[in-house]
């Protein structure tokens, strides 16, 4: 018997972003199911009806900001009710220090990211 498939949503404004991730899982395994969101609203109401295993997570969303949606994803006390990775451009400590403080399981940064890479992340934050 096989395992269910690892359930990612990903929520970032940039179509191209969203389409680089979901190609990128769809490399690295078969053992993915990736649902988009284009909005943090979005994002927030797809997550509370599939239960992802995992969000992929834009720091910098057009109408609201990544850290708020964050939170109503993670909850306010850990452990986080889902594994949230921040997907940015930006790198650095101040980063990633907020991500930690709202709990997030990591972050990625764009265009340093490979589907490899991105896969093992996943699975380390999900436990597989």
């Amino acid at each position: 018997m096989t395992e269910r498939p690892i359930k990612v949503l990903i929520i970032d404004d940039n179509e191209v972003d969203r389409y680089t991730f979901r190609r990128y899982l769809e490399q690295a395994s078969a053992d993915y199911e990736v649902h988009e969101a284009a909005n943090g609203k979005t994002g927030l109401d797809l997550a509370a009806a599939i239960h992802p295993d995992c969000v992929l997570l834009d720091l910098k969303l057009q109408s609201e900001s990544g850290y708020e949606v964050l939170y109503e994803l993670v909850g306010p006390e850990p452990p986080p009710k889902v594994p949230v990775l921040m997907l940015t451009s930006l790198g650095g400590d101040a980063l990633q220090r907020g991500a930690e403080m709202l709990h997030a399981s990591g972050y990625l940064i764009k265009g340093r990211t490979d589907a490899a890479a991105l896969d093992q992340t996943i699975r380390r934050a999900v436990g597989r």
